[in-house]
């Protein structure tokens, strides 16, 4: 940065060191939470899509193999 800085820039430069020291350390000790929370959920709606798609292509080919 600067080569002299003056003492609020050092504050401040010191300040926004320690708040991302904090955000890096609350990241880390919820970074197991999220993902595990959220996989029910989405494997739920992953199967829902994928029965639906598979439906969908039953009944075009049943109407295919009608016609």
């Amino acid at each position: 940065m600067f080569t002299h800085p003056d003492r609020i820039g050092q504050l401040a430069t010191e300040n926004h060191r320690h708040m991302l020291a904090q955000a890096s350390r609350r990241r880390l000790l919820h970074q197991d939470d999220g993902p595990a929370v959220r996989t029910p959920g989405l494997a739920a709606r992953m199967t829902h899509r994928l029965a639906a798609a598979i439906a969908r292509t039953g009944v075009a080919t049943a109407q295919a193999q009608g016609q």
